[in-house]
């Protein structure tokens, strides 16, 4: 085996390891994140490992495309060193894109459980000043219904008073949904 062959081999068993280091790496930490955004912990393992393929894929593919590239360097191990500083740049390249699409993934998740949150709070809400509204209809309807007996010309009985209700155009929320005072 000559010196280029072994410098070949050296370069890829080298970047080989490099890759499935970073690679590991990157699947555990994106794990953590996968979760997050889903629940369920098969979508997020099978999510993952998605993710770790592509990403070795990608990167195995440019260490190919590397080690086949010739540095104008004439030293051996400058070559080498040109090569592997590529190599360290693209993976260090992939990794950086890899983490930022996973925030983006984790950003929009959060971002949706928010909007739902908000929307489920906000229906509930309505609702409760609906049932408020239709109670305070009630209750006006009751207030303003006078008692008025028939008059007896030889008996002036007093007429029943109507009963407290609400000032008008306020509406009030029912004693077990009011807030504490």
């Amino acid at each position: 085996m000559d010196d280029a062959s072994t410098g070949y081999l050296l370069f890829l068993l080298v970047g080989v390891v490099l890759v499935l280091a970073v690679g590991r790496l990157l699947a555990r930490s994106g794990r953590t994140v996968l979760h997050e955004v889903f629940p369920e912990r098969d979508a997020a393992r099978s999510v993952s490992r998605l993710i770790a393929v592509l990403f070795h894929l990608v990167t195995l593919g440019v260490l190919a495309l590397i080690a086949t590239w010739d540095p104008s360097a004439d030293d051996p191990v400058q070559r080498l060193l040109a090569k592997f500083g590529v190599l360290l740049l693209a993976l260090g390249l992939s990794y950086g894109v890899t983490l930022v699409v996973l925030s983006r993934v984790q950003v929009r998740r959060r971002d949706q459980l928010l909007a739902e949150h908000l929307t489920s709070q906000t229906e509930a809400a309505l609702e409760l000043e609906e049932r408020a509204h239709a109670e305070g209809a009630t209750r006006a309807a009751e207030t303003t219904a006078v008692v008025r007996p028939v008059a007896d010309p030889t008996h002036s009985a007093p007429q029943a008073a109507p009963r407290p209700g609400p000032a008008p155009g306020r509406r009030t929320l029912p004693p077990d949904l009011a807030p504490p005072t």
